[in-house]
């Protein structure tokens, strides 16, 4: 759960980031 978590932050922080 936890490494799923994490990457799901990542991609959002990626997006944000893009944006």
């Amino acid at each position: 759960m936890g490494n799923a978590f994490r990457k799901e932050t990542l991609g959002f922080r990626k997006d944000l980031e893009s944006i």
